[in-house]
């Protein structure tokens, strides 16, 4: 993922609306070629390094449009195999309208700890599709998890992937903002949150049980993040989001 592009700024259940309504994704013969060909890869690893592959649905947008102050995602559906190729057919999609391109969703979360502390995941190898070594907490936007119509589906489905991945549950957040929604040069969307947590870092290590997505998690303050942004052990996506978060003032959602 080499470039993000802010569709969507700050938001939240009262300016952002979802509809599962939008353009179902037509496979040209071109993208079925490379799908196949990097899944079969994918796969062959994948197996060789006994680690675990999902292949369910992801959802999609197809369109957003605009009604006075209100934003609505208009998603469709996409499966995995499709929203994993598209770094490889993204030059197949340049020339087109946007809702004629994959655009597979996935959340991520800024994670701040009551100490003022951001969590990211340290990747396990197995099966991993990046070559950042640290990354921020969240998966794929996925019917398997939750029925997304409204932003709090969103939530919901992030509460879920944080349990399953750190053990971390909802009854230790304290709350959950809408950083913003942006697009890859790789046809991707990340939909991104500020999540501020009750617990502090010592708190947490108490409770923290990773499952097979992380060797372990970092603990850094915003200084210490921003010092490193171009170490290429930082995933693109902070890169890419990382100025947004500062500016959005995380003083002002305590």
């Amino acid at each position: 993922m080499d470039g993000l592009q802010k569709i969507i700024g700050k938001f939240d259940e009262n300016n952002l609306e979802i509809l599962l309504d939008g353009k179902q994704f037509i496979y040209s013969p071109e993208f079925e070629k490379i799908k196949k060909t990097r899944w079969t890869e994918l796969r062959e690893r994948v197996q060789k390094e006994k680690g675990k592959l999902w292949n369910g649905s992801v959802y999609r947008l197809s369109e957003i449009t605009q009604s006075k102050k209100i934003s609505c995602l208009h998603l469709s559906l996409i499966g995995y195999k499709a929203h994993y190729a598209t770094p490889w057919a993204s030059t197949l999609f340049t020339n087109r309208p946007f809702k004629d391109k994959p655009n597979g969703i996935f959340t991520s979360a800024y994670l701040l700890t009551s100490d003022n502390k951001l969590i990211f995941g340290k990747r396990q190898t197995k099966g991993v599709v990046t070559t950042a070594e640290l990354s921020l907490i969240g998966g794929n936007l996925s019917p398997d998890d939750y029925k997304i119509s409204s932003i709090k589906d969103v939530y919901r489905s992030f509460y879920k992937e944080l349990k399953e991945e750190t053990n971390i549950g909802k009854e230790s957040i304290k709350q959950i903002s809408g950083l913003g929604i942006y697009i890859s040069d790789t046809q991707r969307v990340g939909i991104f949150l500020i999540c501020n947590l009750l617990l502090s870092q010592k708190e947490l290590q108490k409770i923290i049980i990773l499952n097979e997505e992380h060797k372990k998690l970092i603990f850094l303050t915003n200084q210490e993040v921003q010092k490193n942004l171009d170490n290429p052990k930082i995933h693109p996506n902070i890169k890419g989001t990382f100025n947004d978060y500062l500016d959005f003032a995380p003083s002002k959602i305590d």
